[in-house]
């Protein structure tokens, strides 16, 4: 979709806009019962940035002297007016708390004192 918005004319801005609505709300459609592994984490932010240097025209190019440039993430991601990728997840699991887990809730005394099904000591629940 980034060619058919650039052949349009479309700025880095609108281009971060359409990206923030289309691609990332299903990259990250129920992040916000996720326990992420901090792989996972990692590769959510590279392909985070990853598509903000695309839409920057920013990308990671080789030197003639055979030397890799690496544009400055934060300054790509400035520059088409993102955020990083923690703070949208932060956001969106924080709007789940906010609306589901008050502390005296239902669905709060439900989760603190129900046991997983089918799992080992180690597996972390997202309420943790």
């Amino acid at each position: 979709m980034c060619r058919v918005l650039r052949h349009e004319g479309a700025d880095k801005r609108t281009m971060s806009r359409f990206y923030l609505a289309v691609v990332q709300a299903k990259l990250l459609y129920g992040s916000e019962t996720w326990v992420l592994s901090k792989r996972q984490l990692d590769r959510l932010k590279h392909f985070h940035a990853r598509c903000a240097r695309y839409i920057a025209r920013r990308p990671i190019r080789r030197l003639p002297d055979g030397t890799w440039e690496h544009p400055p993430t934060n300054e790509v991601l400035e520059s088409c007016g993102l955020s990083p990728i923690d703070t949208y997840i932060v956001k969106r699991k924080t709007t789940l708390l906010n609306n589901y887990a008050r502390p005296f809730s239902n669905m709060c005394r439900q989760c603190i004192t129900s046991t997983p099904i089918a799992s080992g000591a180690r597996r972390q629940m997202w309420w943790h």
